[in-house]
């Protein structure tokens, strides 16, 4: 679950933010936020709290300035996770979840 996690927000870094930012369609934007399952809502505070802020202050800049870190957060994850399953294989689940679980963004 981790994992596709942190691959739907590679994923939405990469298209799916800033396509919304580009429309600035409110109810796409809320309509995106209210789907995030809870895991991708437990390793992203940050891009939430992005979001709150939008929905408070109408001001889409803490959202489109924190794609960049999102996309460089995700990656790093991705290839690390990757890294561990090429090395361990099967036995990297914990050693997975423990770098999961240290790296919420």
């Amino acid at each position: 679950i981790m994992l596709r996690a942190i691959r739907d927000h590679y994923a939405d870094a990469l298209n799916t933010l800033p396509k919304l930012i580009q429309e600035n369609n409110p109810a796409t934007m809320h309509f995106y936020f209210a789907n995030m399952t809870a895991m991708r809502k437990k390793l992203a505070p940050t891009l939430l709290k992005a979001y709150e802020a939008w929905r408070i202050e109408g001001s889409l800049l803490r959202l489109e300035t924190l794609i960049p870190e999102l996309l460089q957060h995700w990656q790093f994850l991705a290839k690390q996770s990757l890294q561990l399953y090429t090395d361990q294989g099967k036995d990297a689940v914990n050693d997975i979840e423990s770098l999961v679980e240290k790296n919420i963004f």
